[in-house]
């Protein structure tokens, strides 16, 4: 499989090579994208909210998901298809995930016909995947940073995200902090740049605090680099970018940290809570 980056100068969210409006396109109805894991890959979850789409090595554009496809062609297309996604939760950063694997896709299209295109995508095979925490048979969280016993975090089966539980952490006016990590550490990360990911499915009524846990000889050191807004009831999936983290800072090892602090306003006057799912950390 050679993997083909597509690469745009400009971010917007429908374009399509079209200059000619003499012509009549055909056109992908593309409203089903899922994720198939593996079953030493954890979760299928996902969140893949755009497709850049090549034709014949040339980019035909990118467009959200679901989407109708204009693509101006009339017999076989060679279509490429990359699953993407938003980084680090923010908006205007879309980018080709890149533990995705492309699909390769080779369509008979009819000049003003739609056709229905099902994408479902899967891991790079050289993706390696680090950690994978479910919380439906263990909870890897129970590193307690913050020392306080009344603001452990365990798990729950009540109304997880998927399967049988999800990890939960709560914090009041009594007890405002919740700070936790990765009982596991991780000390063979990759600093040459490659890219290293945190995903995660999470819903929470406060700003959740996201960083690093690491020690530079008998030195312990925490960074939160990355404060998410609150869900309230929603669950929210995210992609979160740690590369240059652990590039730049070059600790022995490594731990994921989370946090959250009571906020009356945020909570509406209810306890604060923090819930945790499919929690990955991976890389190439």
């Amino acid at each position: 499989m050679r993997y083909i980056p597509v690469l745009l100068l400009v971010l917007f969210t429908s374009c399509s090579l079209l200059d000619n409006d003499d012509v009549t396109p055909s056109f992908l109805d593309i409203s089903n994208v899922t994720l198939a894991a593996e079953p030493n890959q954890g979760s299928s979850s996902h969140k893949i909210e755009d497709l850049w789409i090549a034709e014949n090595f040339k980019i035909v554009g990118l467009h959200q998901v679901p989407s109708l496809i204009p693509i101006l062609k009339d017999g076989t297309a060679d279509l490429i298809f990359f699953g993407g996604i938003r980084r680090n939760g923010t908006n205007t950063d879309a980018i080709q995930y890149p533990f995705y694997e492309q699909i390769d896709l080779s369509l008979d299209l009819v000049a003003g016909e739609t056709r229905d295109v099902d994408l479902e995508f899967k891991y790079r095979p050289d993706t390696k995947f680090a950690f994978i925490e479910s919380f439906d048979n263990s909870n890897n969280f129970s590193f307690d940073e913050d020392g306080d016993p009344m603001t452990s975090f365990g798990t729950t089966n009540d109304e997880p995200f998927e399967g049988l539980r999800s990890g939960l952490g709560i914090v009041n006016a009594e007890h405002p902090i919740l700070e936790l990590a990765t009982d596991a550490s991780f000390t063979d990360l990759p600093k040459d740049g490659s890219a290293i990911y945190i995903e995660m499915d999470y819903r929470s009524n406060l700003t959740l605090n996201v960083g690093l846990l690491g020690s530079f000889g008998t030195t312990l050191q925490k960074a939160y680099f990355l404060f998410l807004k609150p869900t309230g009831d929603e669950w929210n999936k995210i992609y979160i970018e740690i590369t240059n983290e652990i590039l730049l800072s070059n600790l022995d090892f490594y731990k994921l940290a989370f946090g959250i602090e009571y906020n009356a306003q945020d909570a509406a006057g209810q306890d604060g809570y923090l819930y945790l799912d499919n929690v990955k950390l991976i890389h190439f």
